[in-house]
């Protein structure tokens, strides 16, 4: 590995006594890059959409920014899955009656007819990436999950 301090001989002593890094983070990743593109290749979907579109299916009529609520994805994020997903025919979106800078969003039937479809791949998804979980492991699981994730939103 090149380094040009090391060629110049001047080796910083606080890097190298640093310690070790925990592989944690990567792994993190990984398993996330993993996920994705395990669920994508089972569901047929990206996870992005198809939390959009079960959200959707679940709230029934509901704004953007319940959307972005209700996922904790970036409200940007949601907007433009969402122009997609109108512009393949599975989302519709229409100014809200109660507040015109506001746009609800509902599913098409074909958005509803894919949600019905995908859901039982999603569940089967799901067994097949927590095997040899126990059910207290994978409670477990989500509990470690959702702490790591609430301290990693206080250093946002």
């Amino acid at each position: 590995m090149y380094c040009p301090h090391a060629l110049a001989g001047d080796r910083d002593e606080d890097i190298m006594d640093l310690p070790e890094p925990s592989d944690l983070i990567p792994r993190l990743v990984r398993s996330h890059n993993a996920l994705i593109g395990a669920f994508e290749k089972q569901c047929g979907l990206h996870l992005a959409r198809w939390r959009l579109l079960f959200c959707i299916g679940r709230l029934g009529q509901c704004s953007q920014r319940e959307l972005a609520h209700s996922t904790t994805m970036e409200p940007a994020a949601v907007t433009r899955i969402l122009a997609d997903l109108d512009r393949q025919g599975l989302i519709s979106r229409a100014t809200a009656q109660h507040d015109a800078r506001q746009l609800d969003v509902t599913l098409t039937p074909a958005g509803q007819a894919l949600v019905r479809e995908t859901a039982g791949r999603r569940e089967t998804f799901l067994r097949a990436a927590l095997e040899g979980f126990s059910d207290a492991e994978a409670e477990m699981l989500d509990e470690l999950l959702g702490r790591l994730q609430t301290n990693l939103a206080t250093l946002r």
